[in-house]
């Protein structure tokens, strides 16, 4: 929806600015068939224009900068989304195949926990990705780790990557949630 505005916003100022540019010199020459010796007015109205055209020039080129660093942070998400699908890939080529599942190394030892943990990790790079750009909030996050923390396979897997997620990315807010929502879990686990 944002694309749309920032596209139907950026169409109404180019429309605006080629009406005027285009415009401006039939106007001029309009109020020189009206006023006999005007050339000299004209002149003076040329020199408002150029004026005029170098403040919409130096707009233009804010726009261009602006255009330039949105196209910066789509090429980095895209970056991002790229990795993270390619890394699905690997993970559900080893999901399908236990020779392919090996190359991961020993997860657990057992051929149904170890696909647990790889689909597990799908989830949450999943729920990562989505977080990251945007698609899903805290609120929302919260509610879907609780919902998995529900099933053991999950907390088994969060209890075997806290420690690399807590050494890489433990101020990143998806971390923080997830870890705050497996403590929960967690204590009332051992509460019951």
């Amino acid at each position: 929806m944002h694309a749309r505005k920032r596209l139907l916003w950026i169409a109404t100022v180019v429309t605006t600015v080629l009406t005027f540019l285009l415009g401006a010199p039939l106007v001029l020459h309009a109020v020189a068939h009206f006023e006999p010796k005007g050339w000299s007015r004209l002149s003076d109205i040329a020199d408002v224009y150029g004026g005029v055209a170098t403040t919409f020039s130096i707009l233009a080129l804010l726009g261009v900068v602006v255009s330039l660093g949105v196209q910066s942070r789509d090429a980095v998400v895209n970056r991002e989304l790229t990795h993270r699908s390619m890394h699905s890939e690997l993970i559900s080529m080893a999901l399908e195949d236990a020779d392919l599942r090996a190359c991961w190394g020993p997860i657990t030892g057992d051929d149904k926990k170890d696909r647990q943990h790889l689909y597990s990790n799908l989830i949450f790079s999943f729920w990562r990705s989505m977080f990251d750009i945007g698609m899903i909030g805290e609120s929302e996050l919260s509610v879907l780790v609780a919902e998995v923390f529900a099933a053991e396979p999950a907390r088994e897997y969060w209890a075997r990557v806290r420690a690399h997620h807590h050494q890489e990315h433990a101020s990143h807010p998806f971390v923080k949630i997830v870890d705050r929502e497996y403590a929960r879990i967690a204590t009332s686990t051992l509460q019951a």
